[in-house]
C-alpha cells in the first residue's frame, strides 16, 4: 500500500469548487445507499432524510486509488441559540444540559454523525 494512494478531503457546504460538488455527489450517494440498506437490513422501510445530509457543515471523505472508502459528517451548532437547542437531533438532551455548557463558557457544539466505511 502506497502512501499516496489515499486522498483524505474535507469539504465545507460552502464550496462550490468543481472537485468539491463531484466528491459531494459522490458521497451522497454512497450515503444513501449505505444507509438505506442498514435500516432496511434492520427489517424496517427507511429512506435516508436529505435534510440530514444538507445540513452538515463538514464532510470529511477517504478514497483509496479514486475508490471512496469511507465519509463521515461534522454539523456545528451554536449553543446560544434557542433554534440550536430545539434542533430535532438534540431531541433527547435535557434543557440543563445546554445551560451547563453555557455555564461553562462553550458557545458551540459539534455534531459527529453517519460514520461509515464501505462494505
Amino acid at each position: 500500500m502506497v502512501q499516496n494512494d489515499f486522498q483524505y478531503y474535507i469539504i465545507s457546504k460552502y464550496s462550490n469548487q468543481s472537485q468539491s460538488v463531484e466528491l459531494n455527489e459522490i458521497i451522497f450517494q454512497n450515503w444513501q445507499k449505505v444507509w438505506s440498506k442498514v435500516f432496511n437490513d434492520g427489517g424496517r422501510t427507511f429512506t435516508p432524510n436529505v435534510d440530514d445530509y444538507l445540513r452538515q457543515d463538514f464532510i470529511v471523505s477517504l478514497f483509496y486509488k479514486s475508490q471512496l472508502v469511507g465519509f463521515h459528517f461534522y454539523s456545528l451548532f451554536n449553543i446560544n441559540k434557542k433554534m440550536s437547542e430545539l434542533h430535532s437531533y438534540f431531541s433527547g438532551v435535557d434543557p440543563e444540559s445546554f445551560q451547563r455548557l453555557r455555564n461553562q463558557n462553550m458557545t458551540q457544539i459539534m455534531s459527529m454523525e453517519y460514520l461509515t466505511v464501505m462494505p
